[in-house]
């Protein structure tokens, strides 16, 4: 499953290489809400990667971007004008706890 995932992730990513860069740190739950769910995918990979780096953890673990989609509905449906970032940094901080 999570090599499936990994693969149809890259797959996603190499289809949308020639999108427009976007400002993920400044994207809002509601601006989220009206992608395509491979947008979605990936906007999520990007985050865990980046927080990920900021922490220093090198490791890439699916489950952990899959309950951080999770995680953060409930936030981005709560308060769409909050940006995916934090939603994100905020689940994952609720899970820890």
């Amino acid at each position: 499953m999570k090599k499936l995932f990994l693969a149809s992730a890259l797959a996603i990513s190499a289809a949308t290489a020639h999108a427009e860069p976007a400002d993920i740190s400044s994207l809002t739950c509601g601006e989220l809400a009206t992608l395509d769910a491979e947008t979605i995918a990936i906007v999520f990979f990007w985050i865990d990667g980046y927080v990920g780096g900021q922490a220093e953890d090198t490791s890439f673990d699916v489950e952990r971007i899959l309950a951080n989609m999770d995680g953060s509905k409930a936030i981005c449906d709560a308060e769409p004008g909050t940006t995916v970032m934090d939603a994100v940094i905020e689940a994952e901080a609720t899970a820890a706890n």
